[in-house]
């Protein structure tokens, strides 16, 4: 169930298109900017790429706060850079999610195009996907709600996403649909630090270093994504 993902010249001139933008619009850059891509999903990891606001709403443990300063600049930078994103990739994605880490200064961009994973060719060497789904459902059943499906797509060698269906819980879909998207932030972030304690088992069975785990939502379609960085 996992596929190899593809890496060409374009993604190195997205990272730096993306990094420029991101210097234009803010004065300050991120120190790396890295896109992988595999099939309909695209990945940028972004390192070191604080606004001087939400290091001092940080600092001053109003996480809520920089999350949503957070949101409201990467809505818009993706407005700015969509179209050319897909004009460079030769997709057009109508999905886009973000996850930041202050604690590491570090984060994701994450582009998809249609609903959900495009499930081609999967690598069928790894020899994990089968433990890895029934981990990530046994630890989303602990820290959160177990997942209906669980999909699992190697985006590169360093990279792994795992898409979960069906996981809000009630409450979460009554927040939703009433706008309380300041205390889904806030509770997604509390939700992605008790899925690190995990990340001893979830290193056994990837068998590589966990070095950041990311989580996004889509309310709307009620699945998220766990996102593996490793080396």
């Amino acid at each position: 169930m996992i596929r190899e993902g593809k890496q060409d010249q374009d993604l190195t001139h997205l990272s730096s298109y993306i990094s420029k933008v991101l210097k234009l619009k803010f004065g300050k850059g991120p120190e790396t900017c890295m896109a992988a891509m595999g099939n309909n999903l695209l990945i940028v990891r972004v390192h070191h790429f604080m606004t001087p606001t939400e290091k001092v709403l940080y600092e001053e443990n109003e996480v809520g706060l920089a999350l949503r300063v957070r949101t409201i600049l990467m809505e818009t930078i993706f407005k700015e850079i969509s179209e050319d994103v897909a004009m460079l990739i030769g997709l057009k994605f109508t999905s886009f999610y973000h996850d930041w880490d202050y604690k590491t200064n570090q984060g994701i961009l994450l582009f998809m195009a249609g609903d959900s994973f495009e499930h081609g060719d999967w690598l069928k060497n790894e020899g994990y996907e089968l433990a890895l789904c029934e981990k990530v459902q046994s630890v989303c059943g602990n820290v959160h709600k177990k997942p209906s499906i669980v999909n699992i797509i190697k985006v590169s060698p360093n990279l792994c996403v795992v898409e979960c269906l069906d996981v809000l819980i009630k409450t979460e879909h009554l927040l939703h649909s009433g706008g309380y998207h300041d205390i889904l932030s806030e509770r997604s972030y509390e939700i992605r630090e008790n899925f690190t304690r995990y990340k001893s088992e979830f290193q056994s069975i990837l068998n590589m270093n966990i070095t950041q785990m990311f989580l996004v939502w889509d309310y709307n379609k009620n699945k998220s994504f766990l996102v593996f960085c490793m080396k």
